[in-house]
């Protein structure tokens, strides 16, 4: 989708929106929140335009591209209004205020400057000589591939954001999956909250029941060969919940070491409500409030009418735990992705400059060229 479809209202959000908040398409560096927070400033701003019922909508890439584009405009018109040649369109309001915001930023756009006054000393020069052929000559066709390498760096910085702000994308992706999950999680630790209710309940019917049952009758054997089956079961069930809990544990220590500068304090506070959740299926004197010691035992075990339940929260809590792992992992992705962000940004910067440095060196070539052809025509 083109520029000239952007209508004038579009347009005067978006420099009003940069005026507020700063350019939003020079990098911040910085941690991965001041990332997600420029990420998301972009996506406010998107939203915005896209409202706009007169213009016509665009992705965030294409809002990125159409920010570069008034901005180049504006410096051209500004080179073209200094030089004082030809037929031009003089800058308009938007574009002073756009020239206003860069001029804020002189280390931003001090490559652009220079770029600006090598091509305008090579063009006076170019003036002067123009009597002499063949120096005029020599000097439009290094005038025409300084401008053709300046125009391929600036094709490599555009270039470069764009896989910058397409790394951000992922990583806003990914902070979407984590946002995610731990709904996940806080969903199912309401659930785990209403089975323990249940189960509470559970054990206040149990005296109940018991009173029901009359003495000397065949009833009761058979209530006690079940509550015998039911207690064979739970110590069955507990012995699988301890595998499964010091299985976790161990994946958690191998995360400790994997990724040592990952925030643990979600991570504790989930395995405490975690723990806290199976204090009915364990002994309260050994459990502690982060579960350091959480030792299971049969005293405070209840039984009678609750085994099948048991087993359907404990297989509830597994499937809780996994995904706690996953969210786990995702943060590792997470810090990982920023990483390779920043390598990015590196690479991209270091062939911005080579590439300027080339053009600049290729100016001083062609301006001391000129100045030789200046002094032995004068001679």
């Amino acid at each position: 989708m083109s520029d000239s479809e952007v209508n004038m209202g579009q347009i005067e959000i978006m420099v009003e929106y940069m005026e507020r908040n700063g350019d939003l398409s020079i990098f911040q560096e910085g941690n991965v929140k001041d990332e997600l927070e420029n990420l998301q400033k972009w996506i406010d701003l998107t939203d915005t335009l896209n409202v706009e019922s007169n213009g016509a909508p665009k992705t965030l890439n294409g809002w990125k591209q159409c920010w570069l584009s008034l901005k180049m405009n504006a410096i051209s018109k500004l080179q073209r209004t200094i030089k004082k040649k030809g037929r031009h369109t003089k800058p308009t309001d938007i574009d002073k205020r756009i020239m206003s915001m860069i001029e804020k930023k002189p280390m931003k756009i001090n490559r652009k400057r220079k770029l600006i006054e090598c091509r305008e000393q090579v063009g006076d020069i170019e003036e002067v000589v123009s009597d002499e052929e063949v120096v005029k000559d020599d000097a439009s066709k290094k005038h025409a591939e300084d401008s053709q390498e300046a125009i391929l760096g600036r094709d490599e910085v555009i270039v470069a954001r764009e896989e910058v702000a397409e790394g951000l994308e992922n990583v806003a992706e990914a902070r979407e999956e984590v946002i995610v999950v731990r709904e996940e999680v806080a969903e199912g630790l309401e659930n785990v909250a209403d089975s323990r209710e249940e189960v509470a309940m559970g054990q206040e019917e149990v005296p109940e029941l018991r009173n029901e049952v009359p003495e000397g009758q065949n009833e009761d054997l058979m209530d006690q060969r079940e509550v015998v089956n039911e207690r064979d079961n739970d110590i069955h069930d507990r012995d699988e919940i301890k595998k499964g809990w010091n299985e976790l544990e161990t994946e958690r220590n191998n995360f400790d070491r994997v990724v040592p500068d990952c925030s643990c304090e979600e991570r504790y506070k989930f395995l405490s409500e975690l723990q806290l959740a199976m204090i009915p299926y364990s002994d309260l004197s050994r459990t502690t409030n982060m579960g350091a010691n959480f030792e299971y035992s049969t005293n405070s075990t209840p039984l009678h009418r609750r085994s099948k339940r048991k087993r359907h929260d404990r297989e509830h809590l597994v499937e809780i735990a996994a995904q706690f792992l996953e969210f786990e992992k995702k943060k590792a992705i997470l810090h990982h992705g920023r990483e390779l962000l920043y390598m990015q940004q590196e690479q991209a910067r270091l062939g911005v400059f080579e590439t300027l440095s080339k053009t600049l060196q290729t100016c001083s070539a062609a301006i001391s060229k000129c100045i030789d052809g200046i002094l032995h025509f004068i001679k």
